[in-house]
């Protein structure tokens, strides 16, 4: 399965998002050939991969996509992911509207504690993303975020949001609560929807960014207590 993102450099970050996935996923990285000075690269990119994709006869095949520099992919089982999908696109969820904070959504997505769509995760099949893309005129959107949130209000059928967290817990939720996230045991707990995310979403000023190297932090050593564990077993 692919794990594919966008990247303008090629930063910490990036690299510790490549290697966490690595025994796992195929990790695509688009976007480092461009020039970027906007979030235009980031759509077109998109459809690019999703072009090609279908030549390849993958076009069937769902795929995940992170933001590169503020995600943490905590579950690495590419199962996990594939259940999730459910023949239509599956857009992150968080509590905001931005950055049009006029956006009518649909009423029924009030029902949820996170209605609003966040761009910075989503699973997808190449044949989904290149569809939109085509229809809803990309190239003429600097935004991702705003594109895809409106995009997501003319045609909300279209659309499934991940209410419950299940594919994405989106760490704005920081504003609100500074104890969103917890561990339980093995498990990470997201206290708006008591889930257990598959992918952690830094999204928000640097303060909730500079969160993910406690929790990145966190994962490296639980993973050194592991390797600890194995080679006491072998002697």
């Amino acid at each position: 399965m692919k794990l594919v993102t966008t990247a303008s450099k090629h930063r910490l970050t990036l690299i510790l998002l490549q290697r966490r996935v690595a025994s796992a996923f195929e990790c695509v990285v688009l976007g480092s050939d461009r020039q970027w000075t906007s979030f235009q690269p980031k759509l077109a990119c998109m459809y690019d991969f999703s072009k090609k994709e279908i030549d390849a006869g993958r076009g069937d095949e769902p795929f995940v996509f992170v933001d590169a520099f503020d995600a943490i992919v905590v579950n690495l089982d590419p199962n996990y992911y594939r259940a999730l999908y459910n023949g239509k696109p599956l857009f992150a969820a968080e509590m905001y509207n931005w950055p049009d904070t006029t956006l009518s959504y649909p009423e029924g997505n009030f029902l949820h504690r996170q209605p609003y769509l966040n761009s910075g995760c989503f699973i997808a099949t190449a044949r989904d993303i290149c569809a939109l893309l085509t229809k809803n005129q990309f190239r003429h959107y600097t935004n991702d975020q705003l594109y895809w949130a409106q995009v997501y209000v003319k045609n909300p059928s279209g659309f499934e949001l991940d209410f419950d967290s299940r594919l994405c817990a989106c760490l704005i939720a920081y504003l609100k609560d500074p104890h969103a996230l917890r561990k339980d045991g093995s498990d990470f707990v997201f206290l708006n929807t008591f889930r257990n995310p598959g992918i952690l979403h830094f999204n928000g000023p640097a303060r909730i960014k500079r969160r993910m190297w406690f929790w990145y932090g966190y994962l490296m050593l639980q993973a050194m207590r592991t390797g600890a564990r194995r080679v006491a077993k072998i002697f």
